[in-house]
């Protein structure tokens, strides 16, 4: 962030306060957005996907977006994880409540269900006109049995198996 010669730095968690504010001050503007390359990047057995919930599917804001990235250990253990969600609340965030559940556990169905279940401590949705707020948690839920479905340990789904919108040819 710059003012003039001032420059600080922030993490890119920090900077969105809450809806419709962020930390800049004022006269301060956007100079850079380092992406550091060590950190929290997906390595190894990593899986991450995202996936956009809206009305269409080209060109429109999402009613819920998911972004989840799990790591497992040899024994198919959740040895890293973060879920972020946008929708779900004034800003995205993530679930801390929901990967809690997961850590350190099995990767299994009952992982999966403690996690849905944690979501409603994470977040109180908004009811708006893109989607209800039960309809967002649902939604989110669902995403992450869809997560699940795609990457446990044993029989994972192929994503062209686990589609709910097929386009037609023409």
């Amino acid at each position: 962030l710059r003012r003039g010669e001032r420059r600080r730095h922030l993490p890119l968690s920090d900077f969105y306060l809450d809806y419709m504010k962020n930390a800049l001050e004022p006269g301060e503007f956007l100079e850079a957005i380092r992406v550091p390359l060590g950190g929290h990047q997906p390595r190894g057995r990593t899986r991450v996907q995202v996936f956009k919930i809206s009305k269409r599917q080209d060109c429109d804001i999402s009613a819920l977006l998911g972004a989840f990235a799990l790591r497992l250990d040899d024994r198919g253990r959740v040895s890293e994880v973060r879920l972020a969600w946008g929708g779900l609340a004034a800003i995205a965030m993530r679930a801390r409540a929901a990967e809690a559940a997961l850590l350190g556990r099995i990767f299994d169905g009952e992982a999966l269900r403690a996690a849905q279940q944690a979501l409603s401590h994470d977040f109180k949705p908004i009811s708006d006109l893109r989607a209800s707020a039960a309809h967002r948690l649902r939604v989110a839920r669902n995403l992450l049995l869809r997560f699940w479905l795609e990457n446990r340990p044993a029989q994972p789904l192929a994503p062209r198996d686990n589609r709910v919108f097929v386009r037609e040819s023409p």
